[in-house]
């Protein structure tokens, strides 16, 4: 595998005897995945093993995956708590106004007023809202909901996520 992975989320509880599992996605990358495709799970990038993910069904309680050759229970058992990866490369070009969770983190934040903000640490997934963890100047962090009221716009040319500096009053 490259050295360029990416986390598609972890891998939970094996489902039925037939070697699925439940996967705790990050994002919404899994669904744009043509299948099959190569992937990798394990602890730690470097710890990976490879796998072909084979298939994927959106189910109410989240996703469950299929692998070439995780035929049953006790296969799908070892990859437990394993961190399921892809090449970057290998996921879909998005359209405009679209970005992989990975292509926030390092970018500048300004406001449209050209005040420096700091720089997006993580993005944290949360139930009703993605939010940017910036770290500030002053090593401080400030959480910015990735919503049309705050953001004004994210050029992943330049580097830089411009948030409405009205809306930051709400949170300053």
């Amino acid at each position: 595998m490259s050295p360029h992975l990416i986390a598609l989320g972890v891998l939970r509880k094996p489902i039925g005897l037939d070697g699925a599992c439940a996967l705790q996605p990050y994002g919404q990358s899994l669904g744009r995945l043509s299948l099959p495709v190569p992937v990798a799970a394990g602890e730690h990038e470097n710890t990976c093993q490879p796998l072909t993910l084979s298939k994927v069904e959106f189910r109410p309680k989240g996703p469950v995956v299929y692998f070439e050759n995780i035929a049953d229970v006790n296969s799908a058992e070892t990859l437990r708590n394993c961190t399921l990866y892809i090449d970057q490369q290998l996921l879909p070009e998005l359209g405009e106004g679209s970005y992989y969770q990975f292509e926030l983190e390092g970018m500048k934040v300004q406001t449209d007023q050209g005040r420096d903000m700091g720089t997006v640490v993580s993005l944290e997934n949360f139930p009703t809202v993605d939010s940017l963890l910036v770290r500030r100047s002053d090593g401080s962090t400030i959480m910015i909901p990735l919503t049309d009221e705050a953001l004004a716009e994210v050029d992943k040319k330049s580097g830089f996520i411009t948030v409405k500096e009205e809306f930051l009053e709400e949170l300053l």
